[in-house]
């Protein structure tokens, strides 16, 4: 008869302890999510210009989707966030591609357990990846198109917005509930507590 292969306790958290460079499930959940958010990115980016963007035949439109909340309207941004650093073309180029290894970065230091971790900087890759395709094949102009109006500040209207940019708020939130937990983790009274069960 085979005996199945026990794993000791000892095992599993030398595995915990692991780069999540080296584990194939931390790959198989960050580079996924990442290729799916920018896809995504790119085809609806691609849609906006073929439908709401003016050409000589016929003049740009909006889509109403909620009558005076939320509609597709176009709008070619120079800059990032809020127009800021309009027109710095390069320099917002460099910043993104310091902040994709600096992801990376964190990703290799992760650990195999860090799930949430690898699905929040797979979301962070695929929006700071579309917005970089944006200004290096755009001409630094970040395509723009989901309008929110709920009319009150700061939405009245909020400004012009992407699924790459829904990508990365998204992102940074889960990463900092990621590390929010990490830090609880590693409080004190968190270990005593939980040996006192």
């Amino acid at each position: 008869m085979t005996e199945l292969p026990i794993t000791s306790s000892s095992e599993s958290k030398d595995r915990s302890r692991i780069s999540a460079w080296r584990d194939p499930a931390s790959h198989a959940r960050i580079w996924p999510v990442m290729m799916i958010g920018l896809i995504v990115d790119l085809w609806t980016k691609h849609w906006a210009l073929a439908t709401l963007e003016s050409t000589p035949d016929r003049p740009g439109r909006a889509i109403e989707i909620i009558d005076g909340y939320f509609r597709f309207a176009l709008v070619k941004n120079p800059g990032a966030v809020f127009g800021f650093a309009a027109g710095a073309r390069e320099i917002l180029i460099t910043v993104s591609i310091l902040a994709l290894l600096f992801m990376i970065f964190l990703f290799v230091k992760s650990h195999p357990d860090h799930w949430l971790c690898h699905i929040s900087l797979g979301m962070l890759l695929g929006g700071a990846l579309g917005n970089i395709h944006d200004r290096v094949f755009q001409n630094g102009l970040v395509t723009d198109f989901i309008e929110v109006d709920l009319g009150f500040w700061p939405a009245d209207p909020w400004p012009n917005f992407n699924i790459a940019d829904s990508l990365l708020c998204v992102g940074v939130v889960l990463l900092m509930w990621h590390l929010f937990r990490l830090e609880r983790k590693s409080r004190p009274e968190h270990s005593e507590g939980g040996a006192a069960r």
